[in-house]
């Protein structure tokens, strides 16, 4: 695997794979973050635009507490000037976010919020409201044992206020936030807390019905 991370005529997906599996095995295995990191930094710079190497980086990061080595990828990232504008605000959001929470470096968090609100003046005020906003709290229904609609129903008895959402056939959204004890059935394993997107992302993966995937998340979960 080594080998074939490091040979420069290898073919990228080839090597996005094996950085792949050397950073999860530094990490999960050898409880080695360090590693973990220098691999997905590979990663990362091999293809920044790939949404499993940003998760991967931002992982290992985590582990290897190496902030403002993340912030210095990241930022590479945004001086490439073929960096699409989207990414380019979600990068900035993202050091921002770094900059100020992990490295109490308020200046560059600013500095970074400024240049979004430069961006895109229309928008940018409801961004960052929307992101400083509490998310909000999905249930999954036990399709097995009752559809969302009538779990709703028991929850309007119990007081609680939630809502469907259409194509995600198991979701239930709460008004307002809820002790799980309170919820009916929750200890029974009638519903469990789990975000919209979660939800969705199986039915999506398996939509033409023709694929078997191994789901090794730690669910229910959010």
């Amino acid at each position: 695997a080594v080998e074939t991370a490091s040979e420069p005529e290898a073919e990228p997906q080839a090597r996005l794979t094996r950085l792949a599996e050397l950073r999860s095995v530094s990490l999960h295995r050898l409880k080695d973050a360090s590693a973990s990191f220098r691999w997905a930094g590979r990663a990362f710079a091999l293809d920044p635009a790939s949404r499993s190497g940003v998760i991967g980086l931002e992982e290992s990061a985590e582990a290897a507490q190496a902030y403002a080595e993340r912030v210095g990828l990241l930022r590479t990232r945004l001086e490439d000037p073929s960096t699409p504008a989207e990414e380019r605000l979600s990068l900035q959001r993202r050091v921002a976010s770094i900059a100020g929470d992990r490295l109490n470096e308020s200046a560059e968090s600013i500095r970074q919020l400024e240049s979004i609100l430069e961006h895109v003046p229309d928008d940018a005020e409801a961004m960052l409201e929307a992101n400083n906003a509490r998310a909000p709290m999905w249930l999954r229904a036990n399709s097995s044992r009752q559809a969302a609609a009538d779990y709703r129903d028991r929850l309007a008895a119990a007081g609680i206020t939630s809502e469907l959402l259409d194509g995600v056939p198991d979701a239930v959204r709460l008004a307002e936030p809820q002790a799980v004890d309170d919820l009916p059935g929750f200890a029974d394993g009638d519903a469990s807390v789990q975000d919209a997107a979660a939800q969705i992302a199986a039915r999506w993966l398996m939509a033409d019905g023709s694929r078997r995937a191994l789901d090794a998340c730690a669910a229910p979960g959010g």
